[in-house]
C-alpha cells in the first residue's frame, strides 16, 4: 500500500481500525509513505502485481492530479501487470442519475479516465454503485460512483449465479451479492451510447451493459 500521507494512514489505524477491518495490523501488508507514481517508476521492470487499486483524488480538485489519469500513468502501471492481472481503479462520481439514465453525468470517467485506459488495456469493464454520502440538505440526493477494471486480456466470465466465491470470504458481507454484481454492470442506454461516441462508434440499440460498450471500444 502506497499513500503519500503519513498522518492520514496514522489516524485511520489508530482511531478508525474497525473500518479497516485489521489490514493494517495484517504480517502481509508493506505500507509504504510516498508519491505512487514515483513507486511505480523506481520498481524493477519484472515486478509484477496480481492485482493494482487506484484510489486518488477526483481531477477536479486539482489540475496537477490530472497526470494520474493519463495515458502515461495507465502505461506505467500496465508494466508491472502480467497477463492475467487486474487493475482497479476509483473513477469518480455519476450525478443527476435518474431512472432513464438521460441526465446521468459521469464526468471524470467520460472525460479523463477511459478515452486515456482504453488506449492501454484490451478489456475495460465499468461498475456503477449508489454512494451514500452527507448532505447538508436532505432534498439532496446523494451521488452514484464508478470505478473501473481493465485487463490486458479479456476477462473470465465471473459465475455470481451460485456465489461460489462466498466461500473465500470470512464472515457476512452488508451490501455485495451476485444480482448486484450484475446489476452494477447494466446502464441506461444514454450513457452507454456517450461512452461509445468517444471512440467514435455507432450507438448501441436497445439498453446494453457496459462490458458491452467497453469491447466495442
Amino acid at each position: 500500500m502506497v499513500d503519500m500521507d503519513y498522518e492520514v494512514t496514522r489516524f485511520a489505524s489508530e482511531w478508525m481500525p474497525q473500518l479497516a477491518n485489521g489490514s493494517f495490523q495484517d504480517p502481509r501488508l508493506h505500507l509504504v509513505t510516498g508519491d505512487a507514481m514515483q513507486y511505480l517508476q523506481e520498481l524493477p521492470k519484472d515486478h509484477t502485481f496480481d492485482v493494482i487499486i487506484l484510489d486518488f483524488p477526483d481531477v477536479a480538485d486539482s489540475r496537477a492530479l490530472e497526470k494520474l489519469y493519463s495515458v502515461d500513468f495507465y502505461r506505467l502501471c500496465r508494466e508491472h501487470m502480467h497477463e492475467k492481472s487486474v487493475l482497479v481503479a476509483q473513477t469518480g462520481p455519476c450525478t443527476h442519475m435518474n431512472r432513464a439514465g438521460f441526465r446521468a453525468s459521469c464526468n471524470m470517467l467520460e472525460h479523463f479516465i477511459l478515452p486515456s485506459i482504453v488506449k492501454v488495456f484490451q478489456e475495460v469493464d465499468v461498475l456503477l454503485h449508489p454512494m451514500a454520502t452527507w448532505k447538508v440538505d436532505r432534498s439532496i440526493s446523494s451521488e452514484w460512483s464508478s470505478f473501473t477494471m481493465a485487463r490486458l486480456a479479456e476477462f473470465e466470465p465471473l459465475d455470481v449465479s451460485q456465489e461460489s466465491w462466498r466461500k473465500h470470504i470470512d464472515g457476512e458481507l452488508r451490501y455485495y451479492s451476485g444480482a448486484r454484481h450484475v446489476a452494477a454492470l447494466h446502464h441506461p442506454r444514454p450513457m452507454v451510447n456517450r461512452l461509445l461516441t468517444l471512440r467514435g462508434k455507432a450507438p448501441l440499440p436497445g439498453t446494453s451493459p457496459l462490458r458491452q460498450a467497453a469491447a466495442e471500444l
